[in-house]
């Protein structure tokens, strides 16, 4: 019998199994599209859950000159440096890009100095140490009129300053899903004058989306 042969039956044959096939193709495919998207929706709320990255200030440390007063000549000198070491955690996932921060320092709720952080990349679930040194001059207090609050301070023992950390960045869920946030770390400082140690610390963070 020849192979191209096709009998009447064959030329009139209902193409409703072809099209079941059809239909049960575009419902498997349906089904996996259902699937994938519910396990991306679960990871997304648990394994790839975002969390915020967070600074903490681990110390903070003084050098320089004890301030000298000279009452008859009705001058002084003022020179420390403020070195603060803090870390950066990311507890997600993936890692967190930050971009380049600063470490604002206030005398009187007034800013006195600034330092700038060099942007990076903290890696999943790691962290990143920062350290910045702020070297503070009677200039610093002069520029904005605080110098005779500042000698007043200084004979009175002892001076407190506030240091506002910000370091802004970006942390990537399940790779397309962007969130920018700010992590800040605000302390509150007082130091003992003429021994130029610290009587007290005081530090908090947030982080702002």
């Amino acid at each position: 019998m020849d192979p191209s042969f096709s009998s009447p039956e064959d030329k009139h044959k209902p193409p409703s199994l072809c099209l079941r096939r059809c239909v049960m193709f575009g419902l498997c495919c349906f089904s996996l599209l259902i699937i994938t998207a519910i396990v991306i929706v679960i990871l997304g709320f648990t394994v790839f859950k975002k969390k915020d990255p967070t600074i903490t200030v681990n110390s903070v440390t003084i050098t320089g000159v004890s301030p000298k007063i000279n009452i008859l000549k009705f001058s002084f000198d003022f020179n420390l440096t403020l070195s603060v070491d803090s870390t950066v955690s990311n507890p997600n996932r993936v890692a967190f890009k930050h971009y380049p921060g600063t470490i604002d320092i206030l005398y009187k709720d007034t800013e006195i100095g600034y330092v700038y952080i060099d942007g990076g990349t903290v890696p999943e679930r790691g962290s990143e140490e920062v350290k910045s040194n702020l070297t503070l001059t009677l200039d610093s207090f002069a520029h904005v009129n605080l110098t005779m609050a500042l000698l007043s301070d200084l004979m009175g023992d002892e001076i407190a300053f506030n240091t506002t950390a910000r370091i802004p960045g970006r942390v990537m869920i399940l790779g397309f899903i962007k969130k920018d946030l700010i992590a800040t770390a605000d302390c509150h400082i007082v130091i003992a004058i003429p021994e130029l140690h610290i009587n007290e610390r005081t530090c908090s963070g947030k982080t702002y989306f």
